[in-house]
C-alpha cells in the first residue's frame, strides 16, 4: 500500500511539473499540491501502521513458549 502512495506522489509531482511548465493558474498548483500534502500523510499513516503491526508481531512471537 505505501509503494502504491508513492507511485500516486510520484505522478502527482509530474503533474505538478507539467502545470507549472505549462503556465496554468495558481490554483491548479494549489489543488495538485493538497493532494501531495494528503498523499505524503497518508503514506506517514501506513507506514506507522505497518512499523506498530511488525512491532506487536514480534512481542507476540516472543511471549510463546
Amino acid at each position: 500500500a505505501v509503494q502504491f502512495v508513492e507511485l500516486l506522489a510520484v505522478v502527482l509531482v509530474a503533474l505538478l511539473a507539467f502545470v507549472r511548465a505549462k503556465g496554468i493558474d495558481g490554483r491548479a498548483e494549489r489543488i495538485v499540491g493538497v493532494y501531495l500534502l494528503h498523499l505524503a500523510l497518508l503514506r506517514n499513516h501506513l507506514a506507522n501502521v505497518a512499523q506498530t503491526i511488525t512491532r506487536h508481531s514480534a512481542l507476540l512471537n516472543g511471549m510463546k513458549p
